[in-house]
């Protein structure tokens, strides 16, 4: 018999009771571990029962079925029959404070408009924005910026309006309440969005106070509302209840165009933190705290819908841009007037999902350095764009294509790939420059 000492005791012991005392120790802890994964995965179960059931019950708060809810997460298309796309209208309220420095939208006009458009079949969505001064035809035949049809007649004669004038068909409408925007961004705990310049203004009345400097940052709900409210940079601040000056500059931020740019900004920051898995847990006061800012006529399963379908996705993959247009004067009144033709190529590339059109559109500016232009602005002309020469003198050493927009990352990498060039980047540039090509192409020989 073989003989041991005990590691407890220090007694001489059978090595075969030894052996038996540590297999049954052994199996004790597998037990344990086993009744330990049992208990972790049924509380694990127990809080995800919690969790669909709070979800299923701020879905079904407005009257929609469980039936419906359940619908829209296995088949997100059954609840927009027979539609291929759909168009939402967005339209954010404009607001100043009363004299009691509440938040007021009395006879508001709209703020913010923009259709984003969701492609159903092939799950790409697009983003077209409208400045808040285009001008456009009222009902009274008059001219007006299209901010002041939200005033005339709410969101159907908007609606109205775009359709008429522009030729988008929209299915759907979601109007932002005045404090959207500040209440949605707190409810997802921030965004991050990459500011291109020193954004500085200060309104008493309006009780709009923008400070915001040039590079990536963070932004809470406030600073979020002075982000796409920024138009311009302000001369002076408030000390002590008086205008101190302060030295007078511009901004690459300042415009409605870039404006604009930072409302679609947002809108996929928002889409991207609303998806992060710590917002996810909470995705019924999420729903709650939207609904609560948002007056639509689509319901909360289909925005469910929605949201399922394109999960995970952004804007990059079907396109977003601002209205083709510019700037003019019309009876000292400012107004954005839209380039007809190049709106219709817009709406139908971003709204009706027509690639050919938006070939169409983008201009590509042919800088050759030492090479022959006609050549390579015949290549790009074949491929369906609209090839233009370039004025602008490079001092590169490297063939290149740049381009404006994430809009155009695609057809700029098309192009690049047809002519041989490897090097594809975006262009840094000046925002407010409104007529510059949207692809430039400098082939070096």
């Amino acid at each position: 018999m073989m003989w041991r000492t005990s590691g407890v005791t220090g007694r001489y012991i059978p090595y075969s009771t030894l052996m038996k005392d540590r297999k049954e120790t052994k199996g004790l802890s597998k037990k344990r571990l086993k009744r330990f994964v049992v208990l972790a995965a049924s509380a694990v179960a127990v809080l995800a029962c919690i969790w669909v059931f709070r979800l299923t019950s701020s879905l079904t708060r407005k009257g929609d079925s469980l039936v419906s809810v359940w619908k829209g997460i296995r088949d997100p298309r059954a609840l927009f029959p027979n539609k291929d796309r759909v168009v939402i209208l967005v339209a954010g309220k404009d607001y100043d404070h009363d004299k009691h420095d509440m938040p007021s939208s009395a006879n508001s006009r709209s703020d913010t408009v923009m259709l984003v458009c969701a492609d159903l079949a092939n799950q790409k969505l697009s983003l077209v924005s409208i400045p808040r001064d285009t001008k456009v035809i009222g009902p009274d035949g008059e001219n007006h910026k299209i901010n002041k049809m939200f005033q005339m007649g709410g969101i159907k004669l908007l609606a109205k309006t775009i359709e008429d004038q522009f030729g988008a068909k929209i299915d759907y409408h979601v109007i932002l309440k005045d404090l959207a925007v500040k209440n949605l961004v707190d409810a997802v705990g921030g965004v991050d969005v990459d500011v291109a310049d020193e954004m500085f203004y200060q309104d008493s009345w309006g009780a709009l106070s923008i400070d915001l400097h040039k590079g990536p940052q963070r932004l809470n709900g406030t600073q979020a509302i002075g982000y796409v409210r920024f138009r311009k940079m302000g001369d002076h601040k408030i000390v002590d209840g008086k205008p101190i000056p302060i030295p007078h500059k511009t901004s690459l931020e300042e415009g409605d165009l870039r404006r604009t740019e930072r409302q679609q900004m947002l809108v996929h920051a928002l889409a991207g933190e609303a998806m992060r898995p710590t917002n996810l847990l909470h995705a019924d006061s999420l729903i709650d705290t939207a609904f609560e800012q948002l007056d639509t006529n689509l319901s909360r399963t289909q925005v469910l819908a929605l949201a399922t379908l394109f999960r995970g996705q952004d804007f990059a993959g079907g396109g977003s841009a601002t209205i083709p247009g510019a700037d003019s004067t019309d009876g000292g009144v400012y107004y954005f007037v839209p380039d007809a033709e190049r709106v219709r190529l817009t709406m139908k590339w971003l709204v009706e999902g027509d690639e050919a059109a938006g070939r169409q559109l983008v201009r590509v500016a042919v800088n050759d350095v030492g090479g022959n232009r006609r050549q390579t602005m015949s290549a790009v002309s074949k491929l369906g764009f609209q090839a233009v020469p370039g004025s602008r003198k490079e001092s590169v050493h490297e063939s290149l294509v740049t381009y404006r927009k994430a809009a155009y990352e695609g057809f700029a990498r098309e192009i690049a790939a047809s002519l041989g060039i490897t090097t594809v980047q975006k262009e840094v540039g000046d925002a407010r420059e409104t007529w510059l090509p949207e692809i430039r192409v400098t082939l070096v020989k």
